[in-house]
């Protein structure tokens, strides 16, 4: 949750607040922060950081490894935790009262909600340390997450168990926590912010060789239970003002079709935390800024028997990934994996060239640090008058009113 330093005062506050939000907005574009590790967890902080003070975030070169080195943390659990965690977050956010929830109570079910395990990947997370850096805290803390997500993860557990009959959608505070429309994502990007700052350089370990896993091909459809999921196309996309890739990297957005040929509602969730991964074996998840880009088309969140749906996922990798495999796996097993060559990505809208990039960039990081120190400043103001409030004006006092003449008594 995004803290406001400031002491929120009459006429100031608002405005404050607002400069916070708008530079955590556009820090996180430049910074590009992840929903959920992609590849290396790179240099997220040292991005936020040189952004916000005008100078070129730097390209940080990922080693694999298990276990961070320089403390007791298990990043791989970490890390897992955070992968898993996202996936069945984007089925909780999207219930309704209307939604069709046999499918989340079933454990051979694609989107099986398994809370116990959740609360357990709540815990994983909750060894993460909160930042201390300012700039870093702008992007919120991991134990206020924390908090957030345990309240949702009961709510989404009360509403499966009642099958959304009542169906409640905002905690004990009166915040609503389910729902496509609260705030989940703001919540969730401290975790991957944190996972920077304590497993610098850190990436899932490699499993299958790339050439043994591809089993699909671009243009070809999958079938993963009742879902036939189509890949139709793979394209890179350029970046706009206030939204660009990290240096090195691009916009990837993949194409896709949703089938159901079952005979309840499904969810398309599990296809849309799926994920690109590279021959060195680095995986590239959801790029969050990417559904700011305006060729972003949300994929539905549930499908109907017999219908189908299409849209677009959106990722951030390096420009030099080469040869790519995309990745659709669900709750119950199900994997599909599609080879993604090199020659298969087709480049859509105008390429960002690099003058114009560097210029962009430039000013971005110029408005994010005006927008730090006016937020400071203001907060100095604010102190000033707390310190030194000024000298009340004196109340107007009123005069009495004139006094009535008196009026004459008729004799007797």
């Amino acid at each position: 949750m995004i803290r406001n330093p400031i002491r929120l005062g009459k006429g100031r506050g608002l405005l404050t607040l607002a400069l916070l939000l708008a530079t955590a907005l556009v820090i996180s574009a430049c910074a590009g922060a992840r929903a959920a590790p992609s590849g290396a967890v790179s240099t997220t902080a040292e991005m936020a950081k040189t952004a916000a003070a005008g100078e070129p975030s730097p390209n940080a070169t990922a080693q694999p490894q298990a276990q961070n080195p320089n403390s007791r943390l298990d990043c791989t659990a970490i890390a897992k935790a955070n992968q898993d965690f996202g996936t069945s977050l984007a089925q909780m956010v999207n219930l309704t009262p209307n939604t069709d929830y046999s499918a989340f109570t079933d454990p051979s079910s694609p989107v099986y909600l398994d809370f116990a395990r959740l609360r357990g990947e709540l815990n994983t997370l909750a060894t993460l340390p909160d930042p201390t850096d300012p700039v870093e805290l702008i992007f919120g803390k991991p134990s206020e997450s924390i908090t957030y997500f345990r309240q949702l993860v009961d709510i989404a557990e009360s509403d499966v168990k009642a099958q959304g009959k009542p169906f409640k959608e905002t905690n004990t505070s009166g915040q609503k926590v389910i729902g496509i429309d609260s705030p989940w994502l703001k919540e969730f990007s401290p975790f991957a912010l944190a996972m920077d700052k304590a497993c610098p350089g850190f990436t899932l370990p490699t499993d299958t060789p790339l050439s043994n896993q591809a089993t699909n091909q671009v243009g070809q459809t999958a079938i993963l239970g009742d879902l036939h999921v189509t890949l139709d196309k793979v394209a890179t996309v350029p970046g706009e003002l206030g939204n660009l890739p990290s240096p090195g990297n691009r916009f990837v957005f993949v194409s896709v079709t949703i089938e159901n040929t079952g005979k309840t509602t499904l969810a398309t969730n599990s296809v849309a935390q799926s994920y690109l991964k590279d021959a060195a074996g680095h995986q590239y998840y959801f790029e969050p800024n990417a559904i700011m880009l305006s060729a972003t088309h949300p994929i539905n969140g549930d499908v109907a028997p017999g219908t189908s749906t299409s849209g677009t996922i959106g990722y951030q990798l390096p420009t030099t990934a080469g040869d790519l495999i995309w990745i659709v796996e669900d709750n119950a097993s199900h994997r599909a994996v599609f080879a993604v060559k090199v020659s298969d990505i087709v480049a859509v809208g105008t390429p960002i060239s690099a003058p114009t990039d560097a210029a962009m960039r430039t000013s971005v990081a110029a408005t994010s640090a005006a927008l730090i120190e006016m937020s400071h400043s203001a907060d100095a103001t604010d102190a000033a008058l707390t310190a030194k409030p000024g000298t009340p004006e004196p109340t107007e006092t009123l005069q009495p009113t004139d006094t009535p003449e008196p009026t004459n008594t008729p004799s007797p």
